[in-house]
């Protein structure tokens, strides 16, 4: 009797191809999402030096105008960077969690693929399983026949 022969294999491959696109697509909106992490930090850095840099510009003394519209300007900067990362990781993690769930999808329809897979495997064993055990009760018979007479 031949091997089992999995008759939705060809689907199984996409199904399978689908869910490490998924994965693939997965991983890089996660390092994207690293990176916006880490430039919000810098960004973050830059605004509390700002504002130490400011603090120490109005303290008493010589005050200098030019330098203070400087760390104002740069601040206004900071802050609108920091915000528009803070919109663009609000949009990635919504991203990442569609992505997330499509990889869920994804991996269920192949774990069903290979469950069928697996069913046909053991129907296939147990098919040879029974064909082996049958063929040998005809040996047995005919040795018992052929002894008999």
């Amino acid at each position: 009797m031949a091997g089992h022969t999995f008759r939705l294999a060809s689907l199984l491959r996409l199904r399978e191809a689908r869910r490490d696109d998924c994965r693939l697509a997965l991983a890089a909106a996660l390092r994207a999402d690293e990176r916006l992490e880490s430039h919000l930090a810098e960004t973050n850095l830059e605004l509390a030096q700002l504002r130490t840099a400011g603090q120490q510009a109005l303290q008493p003394g010589v005050l200098n105008l030019d330098q203070l519209c400087d760390q104002q300007r740069d601040a206004a900067s900071a802050r609108a960077r920091h915000s528009e990362l803070e919109r663009q990781r609000s949009a990635l993690a919504l991203e990442i969690d569609q992505l997330r769930a499509a990889l869920v999808e994804a991996d269920t329809e192949v774990r069903a693929l290979e469950k069928l897979r697996e069913a046909g495997e053991a129907r296939h064993a147990a098919e040879l399983e029974r064909a082996a055990a049958l063929d040998l009760d005809e040996a047995a018979l005919r040795q018992v026949r052929s002894s008999a007479t």
